[in-house]
């Protein structure tokens, strides 16, 4: 049955509106109000069964995808879409996106039976869901499917694939992949290699699209970011290139396999201990970030993250201030090297005195990275999945061996990593394997590597902490 035609098209013919419906294109012009670009339009016309769509930054791939699924569900009676993301809060915005479109287009709304936050249904009996892929695809088993739209494909586990994409089997419908290209690495990347690999097996359709195609995004922008990102960053973000693993410190395997879906929220809990790191930005391209953990016997969350652009220490201190005022934290762990130092003065003088500057620098710091490593293989730190920023930081540390044959972590210059250092001071504060003596850790330093210079040294860090309350044996009782 042909819907009614909109009051804004009273005077089209029964062919012309039919035209209209036939044309995803055509529809969105027409009946929607927008007008898509080339590569929208290729994707919106393509009757392919197996899509991958890899989109850099600002090129409209949310726009598109809920556009698709409209004009699917509209025009197709009996469809059963899903719109699948790693995070609730990823899930909502295609979702939202196209509860938008259809609440405010009176044409379109005219044919819903129900429209909510969770679920769209036409009177031709097709519907619409979002939902949170979870771990395992928990959430979703069950549910039919003639169209399945993985949103940030790359960030959901393996297993959700397998969980889900049985439920095509019934009508073996539409499957959409789409994201950034974070890894060569899952199932995204499996389909990717599959689609354009030597052993292509002509089952998927690739649609690339750089933001360079974008007619939103200009020279000067794109200038911007790669003085701004990594190579590696902005090859993954505007170019919508796969990056190699092989070298990196934090595998992004590991690091998406130690998530799971939560929002942050600045809360208490008898029976956790909470640790802040602070990580002061020095120069550049650098933010101060926070990082508060949560711990409960051997296990650590991230249970509140922060990056600060271009805020002094004044506005710092007054942040974590307020944190306090909501929240217990039993350790602060401040990053003491340059203008930390100062951010641990303001602080020491307006909040307790659980404040700890820590310097991590050389063995040390590389022994707080393992750490962070070790808990990550042990599945006892859980990260948010919600938080890509945090997540892929992580891409931006290194290894290599020296000529000695020592191991040595490298962060990217041009890459930000201020919330992944945070997370290790504050881990390192909440470790009881650690002691939290600068000084003394300092002094070990100097002694292991240049017994002549004790004395001058020594002398120099009394006069670096002065009075110091945590001066105590290496050894001595942890936080």
């Amino acid at each position: 049955m042909m819907p009614t035609k909109p009051k804004t098209q009273q005077k089209l013919s029964d062919a012309e509106l039919e035209k209209i419906l036939n044309s995803p294109t055509l529809f969105v012009m027409n009946i929607i109000g927008a007008t898509p670009t080339r590569y929208q339009a290729e994707f919106l016309e393509s009757t392919a069964s197996r899509i991958i769509l890899l989109a850099g930054r600002r090129v409209g791939k949310s726009t598109m995808i809920a556009w698709k699924a409209i004009w699917t569900a509209f025009v197709k009676p009996e469809q059963e879409i899903l719109l699948i993301a790693p995070s609730f809060r990823q899930a909502q915005v295609i979702y939202q996106m196209i509860y938008d479109i259809v609440s405010s287009n009176e044409f379109i709304r005219s044919h819903t039976t129900k429209l909510n936050m969770a679920e769209l249904r036409f009177d031709n009996k097709s519907v619409i869901r979002n939902f949170t892929a979870g771990k395992t695809g928990e959430y979703v088993r069950g549910y039919g499917a003639s169209m399945l739209i993985f949103d940030e494909a790359g960030m959901i586990p393996d297993m959700v694939f397998g969980a889900i994409e049985p439920s095509m089997a019934v009508r073996g419908e539409t499957l959409i992949l789409s994201g950034t290209p974070y890894g060569k690495r899952g199932r995204f990347w499996q389909a990717y290699d599959d689609a354009t690999g030597p052993f292509n097996n002509g089952k998927w359709t690739v649609f690339k699209i750089r933001s360079t195609e974008s007619p939103i995004v200009s020279q000067e922008f794109l200038a911007e970011e790669r003085t701004r990102l990594t190579a590696a960053e902005f090859a993954q973000e505007y170019e919508v290139e796969w990056v190699d693993e092989v070298g990196r410190y934090f595998p992004l395997e590991l690091v998406f396999s130690s998530t799971e879906d939560y929002e942050y929220k600045l809360y208490n809990d008898d029976t956790y201990k909470y640790y802040m790191g602070v990580d002061v930005s020095h120069m550049g391209l650098d933010e101060t970030a926070i990082v508060i953990i949560a711990k409960n016997e051997d296990n650590y969350k991230v249970v509140y993250a922060q990056s600060l652009s271009k805020v002094d220490l004044i506005q710092t201190a007054g942040r974590i201030v307020e944190i306090l005022r909501t929240m217990h934290i039993n350790k602060i762990m401040v990053d003491n090297i340059g203008v930390g130092a100062g951010l641990v003065d303001i602080l020491k003088k307006q909040t307790s005195d659980n404040i700890v500057p820590v310097t991590l620098e050389g063995k040390r710091r590389l022994e707080a990275y393992s750490k962070i490593k070790a808990f990550l293989e042990q599945k006892r730190l859980t990260l948010s999945r919600g938080d890509t920023k945090f997540l892929y930081q992580f891409s931006n540390y290194t290894s290599e061996y020296t000529s000695s044959g020592d191991l040595r972590v490298i962060k990217d210059v041009k890459g930000h990593d201020d919330l992944v250092d945070a997370l290790t001071l504050a881990v390192f504060g909440a470790d009881v394997t650690y002691s939290v003596t600068p000084i003394m850790d300092e002094l070990n330093d100097v002694m292991r590597y240049n017994t002549g210079a004790i004395m001058n040294d020594l002398a120099t860090i009394n006069r670096r902490y002065p009075n110091d309350p945590y001066r105590q044996p290496r050894g001595g009782s942890p936080i």
